[in-house]
């Protein structure tokens, strides 16, 4: 039964219960509630099964010491067989007695208490399954009939209430002891974990999470693991991973993420779908595996320089060719390596570099090699040269040093600027000696680290092979000594048998023919028979190339398509009647055909060898291609056609294409360059430049007659030509850059009285410039010259009308600013564009100029201020004068104010209009005179377009203002037509004055008889107006007169204090 103040009892229990759910608050709470229950009772105690442990454990007491009970366990084998008691409620009379019987004669110091009790009110403790997982106990220490059947049924009434706390209890316990578990675990652990929404969202993160990315919890918490913490897309998207999560399944994938200090690291993640604080969320455990990564990229790559170096040591082995060794042996290293550059330099006896190998995107350095650089460094010790990092200023980790030294060696600046990083350079030897150096380059740093045994291994080969291919091309070199005097002759040389030929004619003469050019005119087909009899056996390589025959068996098969006779038949049947004749030698010109139908002039002489005067079975021809000399005649009746084309386009480039194809189709050459003498900066400037059929860059040459031939053809105004430069020294220095020129050209280009620059052609070969090309040459010159200087004038004009269109346009831009500020950006901003000059506009402030905007000029940053004294610099001087001002050489000039960079030349031009003087322009140049006069007249232009811009903004704000004063006057004149009294008006129209119209002081006074009263005033000195007699002062002087009156105080002496 349930009285009414069991319930309340009830409710304080379940309050407590809620109060502190653990399992000790609990137990003392239903212990408290039951001993209120029964007060018969006047101790209790509550035991619980521990099911980690196996025993039963006291929880809560009362009237007993219940710190001594809970440091006491029962076993639960002890209990078990006797669970059939205590699992129904009961009362015991004399307890003791039930412990004798569980423990026999040795009683657990837990009963050692209960040895005073009489009896015991038993109430079990079980789940909601039924299992028993304790019990309270209520005893009497007073009577052994202290309990009744009524207080058993009481306390069974709420037996359910009870056993529920305690069992909730139990599990708060457990629940808790599992927390505490798997947080000693998460914070444990050296793996990091992470619980994050399904977005990424970072939940929460443990203390290796901290360590592993270097942000603390509290920066993870809200970060996104996939926005914020990955460096790069997973092999998996976060997408799928979400699929597969949903369906059941733990995701694994390798991941790459940032730490806060910005190092990339790599991590194994493990994912799995949780259930967090109510709502679905992953559980992401991030192993640290970079050092794994590393490692396994190192045994990639060494696998894969294993192979690399498996497959040039095959290579390399198949290959006795020494240019394509060495060619293998490159692509071999920059694929074992990984290495963006690599090359090669072979070395003579004397140790000086003979030949560069490399591929075509390797920095371009230098055949020569520096007195104290790395390459002379592994030459000189003999040794590889490993440099791991080579740091901008040219220093190099590690240190590079001469021997004997102490000071490191920089490396070379053309690296640098080629953005190398780290350099390897290996010897390769032949019997002890550097007969070259083997270089990687890499644009990272520490490239080779790791690869040097590697790199040497390879370089062993390369020696190796190379010494065995040097060594046969030594034998063909041998051998071909031997067949110089007929294979390697330049001229054509064929050695044939004529006899069949020489037969025919014989039996002609037999058949009485005794005209053989008129009876060949009749019978051309008797030519095409002797032609057919023609044997030829041997053949050498020129005259091989000459017609573009493989093989001296194609040249004499495919004899009739070399000698047409549609075109030379001339030339053989004159050699025919020579043979008739029985003379012994001939010589004559005509026309042959190459084999792909090129058509060639020849100059042919054939003579009978010793022994076959008789027969002709042994006649040597030499064939000399005389198409050069032939095609000059006809290149100088062309001259006239090229002068004409000259004249077809104004476009520089275009003109410059034009001279280089029409000198083409005139002459042979390997460099070709088209030079302009700029005598304003002394010097000439290659504006064409073509080398091996590639153009080049050439920097500008001195004007000077004794340091080139170039400038000795300006000066002088008289071509140079140079046959044989090894043979006959030019009258100047020649300097040899690359691949060494033989023959050199140069013809001034002379237009109206002027050198306007310099043509020159050059050769690899000596004697490739004779009479011919001097005539073609002299005869294209003039036309050059005009066409040159026509294209340059139109180019100018171009430039100017382009940069006056853009000026146009920058000038209607300003009329639509609203700003200075935007008006210093379109002035600044064309001249940088249009012009390219570092610009400044400086405005006056007191005696100082100070520089508000600028484009390119480094000295204007900060705000520098310039004085406008004597001596200040030209912006001060243009500013004083109000007067352009060009200093073409500003070095030594008193006025000029050093600044870094030191500019060559300034043109200052002042901001003006109408004498109103807003600022100054300043334009800088790097070099002496470098601002040409048009530049100057448009750049003064612009200055007076941003004077008249910035007046008209002045004036626009004039406007403004005005315009504002109206509509405050406007709005004043409104609240006064509102006012009810001439007081109300007069205080509107005071206050108005001061706190609309700006002025500090004003009073409104009326006229009363004989005197102005102030009616109203406003500001400071409002409190001091007086009233005036009429006369007095200035406002008795405006009544007098009825007119206003403005102006300083000072101009009116009737103005009191």
């Amino acid at each position: 039964m349930r009285g009414g103040e069991d319930l309340q009892r009830l409710v304080g229990f379940l309050k407590e219960v809620n109060h502190d759910p653990s399992l000790d608050g609990v137990s003392g709470a239903a212990l408290r509630f039951a001993l209120s229950l029964i007060p018969a009772a006047d101790k209790g105690a509550v035991f619980v099964l521990d099911p980690r442990l196996g025993e039963f454990a006291v929880t809560a007491a009362v009237g007993w010491d219940s710190e001594r009970l809970k440091a006491t366990r029962l076993p639960k084998e002890k209990i078990a067989p006797h669970l059939a008691f205590f699992g129904k409620p009961r009362i015991v009379r004399w307890p003791l007695k039930l412990a004798l019987r569980c423990h026999g004669s040795r009683i657990p110091e837990i009963f050692s208490e209960v040895a005073g009790t009489k009896a015991a009110l038993l109430l079990p403790l079980r789940d909601e399954n039924g299992g028993f997982k304790g019990c309270l106990c209520l005893v009497s220490t007073r009577d052994p009939g202290a309990f009744s059947s009524g207080d058993l049924e009481r306390l069974r009434a709420f037996e359910g209430e009870i056993s529920g706390a305690v069992c909730a209890g139990l599990r708060w316990e457990e629940l808790r002891e599992r927390e505490r578990f798997f947080r000693f675990l998460l914070e444990r652990m050296a793996d990091a974990v992470y619980v994050t929404t399904l977005d990424g969202e970072i939940l929460e993160a443990n203390p290796a999470a901290e360590r592993q990315t270097g942000y603390s919890r509290r920066e993870l918490l809200g970060m996104n693991i996939m926005r914020d913490l990955a460096a790069e897309e997973p092999a998996v998207t976060w997408e799928k991973v979400n699929e597969r999560l949903l369906r059941g399944e733990v995701v694994f994938f390798e991941e790459k993420k940032r730490r806060k200090d910005g190092t990339p690291f790599w991590t194994e993640v493990a994912v799995a779908l949780i259930e967090y604080r109510g709502r679905p969320a992953t559980v992401s455990i991030n192993r640290d595996i970079t050092e794994r990564k590393r490692l396994q990229e190192e045994l990639e790559r060494r696998i894969s320089q294993l192979r690399a170096l498996n497959r040039a040591t095959k290579l390399l082995v198949e290959e006795i060719r020494a240019d394509a060794l060495i060619r293998t042996a490159l692509s071999a290293v920059k694929e074992a390596t990984g290495s963006e550059y690599t090359s090669l330099v072979l070395f003579d006896e004397e140790g000086k570099p003979i030949k560069r190998y490399a591929f075509p995107e390797s920095p371009s350095l230098p055949l020569k090699l520096r007195k104290r650089g790395f390459a002379a460094w592994v030459r000189e010790v003999g040794e590889p040269l490993f440099v791991h990092d080579i740091k901008p200023d040219g220093s190099t980790e590690p240190p590079v040093v001469w021997p004997g030294e102490a000071e490191p060696i920089p490396a070379n600046p053309l690296l640098v600027e080629a953005g190398i990083r780290s350099f390897a350079g290996i010897p390769i030897k032949r019997k002890g000696r550097t007969v070259g150096i083997l270089y990687a380059d890499s644009r990272r740093p520490n490239a080779f680290a790791g690869q040097e045994d590697m790199l040497l291994t390879l370089a062993g080969h390369i020696s190796a092979a190379l010494e065995k291919a040097l060594l046969y091309e030594g034998l063909k070199e041998s051998e071909a000594h031997w067949r110089l005097l007929f294979e390697e002759s330049p001229v054509s040389l064929w050695i044939t048998d004529l006899s069949g030929v020489k037969a025919e004619l014989d039996r002609l003469r037999e058949q009485g023919v005794r005209d053989l050019r008129e009876y060949l005119e009749e019978h051309p087909e008797s030519v095409a028979q002797c032609m057919r009899r023609v044997r030829v056996e041997k053949t050498n390589r020129a005259a091989l190339e000459l017609y573009g025959a493989s093989d001296t068996e194609e040249l004499s098969t495919r004899l009739p398509e070399i000698i047409p006779l549609d075109e030379a038949m001339a030339l053989f049947r004159e050699g025919l009647l020579a043979i008739w004749e029985g003379k012994p030698r001939y010589s004559g010109e005509g026309i042959n055909r190459t084999l792909d139908g090129k058509k060639l002039w020849v100059y042919l002489t054939w003579g009978v060898m010793p022994g076959h005067e008789k027969d002709y079975g042994r006649v040597l021809i030499s064939i000399v291609d005389i198409t050069a000399r032939v095609e000059a005649e006809e290149a100088l009746r062309e001259v006239n056609s090229a002068l004409t084309a000259l004249s077809s386009t104004l476009e520089l480039p275009e003109l410059l294409r034009i001279v280089r194809s029409e000198a083409r189709r005139f002459m042979p050459f390997d460099a070709f360059f088209v030079a302009l003498v700029d005598r304003g900066r002394g010097e000439i400037r290659m504006v064409y430049a073509e080398e091996g059929g590639e153009e080049v860059e050439v920097p500008p040459i001195p004007l000077d007659p004794g340091s080139s031939p170039t400038a000795w053809v300006a000066v002088n105004r008289r071509p140079l030509f140079i046959e044989d430069v090894e043979e006959t020294p030019p009258p100047v220095p020649f300097k040899q850059v690359g691949r060494p020129v033989r023959a050199w050209a140069g013809i001034p280009l002379i237009a109206q009285g002027e050198v306007i620059g310099v043509l020159s052609l050059q050769s690899f070969a000596p004697l490739e410039f004779g009479e011919r090309e001097k005539g073609i040459l002299s005869a294209l010159a003039a036309g050059v010259a005009v066409a040159l200087r026509n294209a340059l004038l139109h180019g100018k004009i171009r430039s100017t009308a382009e940069k006056l269109r853009a000026i146009e346009e920058t000038s209607r831009r300003m009329k639509l600013a609203d700003s200075k500020r935007e008006l210093y950006d379109l002035v600044l901003d064309a001249i940088h564009g249009l012009f390219g000059y570092p610009c400044a506009i400086l405005e006056a402030s007191g005696d100082t100029l100070t520089a508000v905007a600028a484009r390119g000029c480094r000295w204007a940053h900060g705000t520098p201020h310039l004085p406008l004294g004597e001596g200040s610099g030209f912006a001060a001087t243009a500013y004083r004068t109000d007067e352009p001002l060009y200093v073409p050489d500003v070095r030594d000039d008193p006025r000029r104010i050093p600044c870094d960079p030191d500019p060559a030349c300034e043109l200052a031009l002042p901001i003006s209009v109408s004498g109103k003087r807003y600022g100054v322009l300043d334009i800088e140049h790097g070099e002496v005179d470098g601002i040409p006069p048009e530049d100057r007249d448009l750049l003064r232009i612009l200055a007076s377009e941003l004077a008249v811009a910035l007046a008209g903004l002045e004036r626009l704000r004039e406007v403004e203002r005005i315009n504002e004063k109206l509509a405050l006057l406007h709005e004043i004149s409104q609240k006064l037509q509102r006012c009810a009294s001439a007081r109300e008006i007069c205080e509107v129209a005071a206050k108005a004055l001061v706190g609309k119209l700006g002025f500090e002081h004003a009073v409104v006074a009326l006229v009363q008889g004989d005197y102005l009263v102030p009616v109203a005033t406003a500001g400071p000195l409002g409190a001091k107006a007086r009233p005036f007699r009429k006369g007095e002062g200035i406002a008795g002087k405006v009544w007098i007169s009825g007119k206003p009156l403005w102006g300083r105080i000072e101009d009116f002496p009737e103005a009191m204090p």
